[in-house]
């Protein structure tokens, strides 16, 4: 207890006391993802991370004859042969240091799968591959994509999107836009997760050379039921189109959501109404 009332003190800014109790939730959280970190070490060692997808569809006509693209979406096997899913386990992955380790094995076997798909299947997907702000803030991380490409020789830049989220993006962005500026170089592209979920999130598109922006969810559901929701995602799409960037909506959850996302200009739709995740 003693141990995570330190780390619970240097995490709200050091210089401080944190008395534990056990009946304390941030303590029983402690514990929690303490014991997430030991079980995502196991995971990882024993290769019991296990990919699924998620297709996009197009929206628009003129998109339908394009890549075929899909979300890659990470489950955890745990040792009874259930599937954990990601609000458990990223969060303490984050915090005790092993989201960089658990993203490469993740590109790793996304990469592979890749490689292993016929070449006429692969010139025309692409996988949308999730990364945090950390691990795409690391040094070696256009390395070990280089690497990557090295590994598993038919695979293309154009066969991977890069997804980061837009609070992560902008915790450092001066060094995320310059990793992202140089693999963009290399033909992958990047995508902005939950956009419209921070403060300023127009502004950091001149400086984010992104080629997809993924609308929050809570906006795109605000479209059946809040009167601006529709008004604020056909803003967001206006500013995507003058700067050439794609729109997909995520959270489609709803049939009813089509005729409105199609209308307003919406290049990509994502969602349980379109298509429910499955293996890789």
């Amino acid at each position: 207890m003693a141990d995570v009332a330190c780390f619970l003190a240097k995490e709200k800014g050091r210089n401080r006391v944190q008395v534990s109790r056990a009946s304390d939730l941030e303590i029983t959280q402690r514990h929690q993802d303490m014991d997430w970190a030991d079980r995502i070490k196991d995971c990882l060692r024993e290769d019991r991370i296990v990919l699924h997808s998620q297709r996009f569809t197009a929206m628009q006509a003129h998109h339908q004859d394009g890549f075929e693209c899909c979300e890659v979406l990470t489950r955890l096997l745990d040792t009874e042969g259930n599937l954990v899913f990601p609000g458990a386990f990223i969060p303490a992955a984050e915090r005790f240091g092993l989201i960089e380790e658990l993203d490469r094995h993740i590109i790793r076997k996304a990469f592979a799968k890749l490689h292993s798909l016929s070449a006429s299947q692969r010139a025309k997907t692409r996988y949308f591959i999730n990364v945090s702000g950390i691990t795409l803030g690391t040094p070696g991380f256009s390395a070990y994509i280089e690497l990557m490409l090295t590994e598993y020789v038919d695979v293309r830049p154009c066969n991977v999107c890069f997804e980061v989220t837009e609070t992560a993006a902008i915790s450092d962005l001066a060094h995320t836009a310059s990793n992202v500026r140089q693999l963009v170089g290399q033909g992958f592209s990047f995508a902005l997760d939950d956009f419209g979920s921070g403060m300023s999130s127009f502004s950091y598109l001149e400086q984010l050379p992104v080629q997809y922006i993924k609308i929050d969810g809570e906006f795109v559901k605000g479209i059946l039921t809040r009167p601006a929701g529709a008004a604020i995602v056909e803003a967001v799409v206006k500013v995507a189109r003058a700067m050439d960037i794609l729109t997909v909506a995520e959270s489609v959850e709803f049939p009813e959501l089509l005729p409105h996302l199609r209308e307003i200009g919406i290049d990509y739709g994502q969602g349980f109404a379109l298509h429910r995740p499955e293996p890789l």
